[in-house]
């Protein structure tokens, strides 16, 4: 599977590693398969970044899937909230 953007991660103390990754359009999901040896130990935030330098922010419950828009009642209106694309993880319960 050809890498189509950068899995980028910064951990405390401003940490930030880099590694290459394809996000799926479609299903909105982000793989990487690249093991990084680093002493790290609190994720502070997780993101993709495209060559264009577009970023998308990644579900910090999963990690596997992008936050994606989407309008959740609040009283009587409505607001716009960013979910997990994947309508099966936790975070969106």
């Amino acid at each position: 599977m050809k890498s189509n953007c950068q899995l980028v991660t910064v951990w405390d103390g401003g940490t930030e590693i880099r590694t290459n990754a394809f996000f799926n359009k479609k299903t909105k999901e982000v793989i990487s398969h690249e093991a990084v040896d680093a002493e790290v130990d609190v994720l502070e935030q997780e993101y993709i970044e495209f060559e264009d330098g577009e970023t998308r922010e990644i579900c910090k419950t999963c990690h596997n899937f992008v936050l994606v828009p989407r309008m959740v009642p609040s009283g009587k209106t409505l607001v716009e909230v960013n979910l997990c694309a994947d309508s099966a993880c936790e975070s969106n319960a």
